[in-house]
């Protein structure tokens, strides 16, 4: 499960019988799966096309520019903000 919206455990990261939370939750496809809900690009996991999530749940976006930051796609930022319909100068 990837996150509280996949009640049926559709969106599969992996075990942790095999890895830690923390390593699944830092991993490779949890990576993915959030670099393309920044994208917007929800039809790459086809349980996130018609979720609601997204409408629900709102993070700060200096936390999203760190994360890209953190994982070196600061380049993606801007996509974000234009997704939301928003510019680097908006409050």
């Amino acid at each position: 499960m990837a996150c509280c919206a996949d009640v049926d455990g559709e969106i599969l990261i992996g075990n942790v019988k095999n890895d830690t939370f923390q390593a699944l939750w830092e991993g490779k496809k949890m990576t993915q799966y959030r670099l393309w809900h920044i994208e917007g690009a929800f039809h790459k996991i086809p349980k996130c096309l018609n979720c609601g999530g997204i409408n629900w749940i709102q993070m700060d976006r200096e936390e999203i520019r760190n994360y890209l930051e953190e994982i070196g796609q600061p380049s993606l930022y801007g996509i974000y903000l234009a997704r939301l319909g928003l510019s680097d100068g908006d409050a």
